[in-house]
């Protein structure tokens, strides 16, 4: 059985079924004063969802169907994709477990409070660049050029390893 509660103080309207056990479990709240959904549950697309908005911002919007999950900014055109293939960040003609498109592509790993190294591509460069810095145009670390020649202590490797320096 499928029960809603109005919160009068509130505003909230929760939506509520039978446990089981004799009480009863949220499946939706709209918060009123927060202007939020929660949904705490499994949630299953059984037709076409499009044009819900409103997502961490007004110009945000999701659709979904058929295991197909597409959430986009309209101001930025960022976009995220998550489908039975991976997820695409910027990219929603996903062909690996994670697509990322853009310029730069930078993934980042970081040990809170401690180190951050960054790899991808920068935007001004067709180098893949493992750097220790807050971007990857400065304190590259490794390289790796389009015709796979790796340079460590240089941006420039001229044979298929390249390191610079005696340290």
């Amino acid at each position: 059985d499928l029960t809603f509660e109005n919160h009068e103080a509130d505003k909230d309207i929760i939506f509520q079924t039978d446990d089981g056990s004799g009480g009863v479990t949220p499946y939706l709240t709209l918060d009123g004063s927060a202007g939020t959904v929660e949904i705490p549950k499994q949630v299953n697309f059984g037709a076409a969802v499009t044009g819900i908005t409103g997502f961490y911002g007004a110009s945000n919007t999701f659709t979904g169907y058929n295991n197909t999950y597409n959430f986009k900014n309209a101001s930025s055109g960022d976009m995220m994709t998550l489908n039975s293939t991976g997820l695409g960040i910027g990219e929603d003609s996903i062909d690996a477990n994670l697509h990322i498109t853009g310029s730069p592509v930078v993934l980042k790993m970081e040990r809170a409070g401690h180190r951050a190294m960054r790899m991808g591509t920068p935007s001004n460069s067709s180098l893949f660049v493992f750097a220790d810095s807050d971007n990857l145009q400065s304190n590259q670390r490794m390289v790796i050029d389009n015709s796979g020649l790796v340079g460590i202590g240089t941006t420039a490797p001229a044979y298929k390893l390249d390191v610079y320096g005696t340290t």
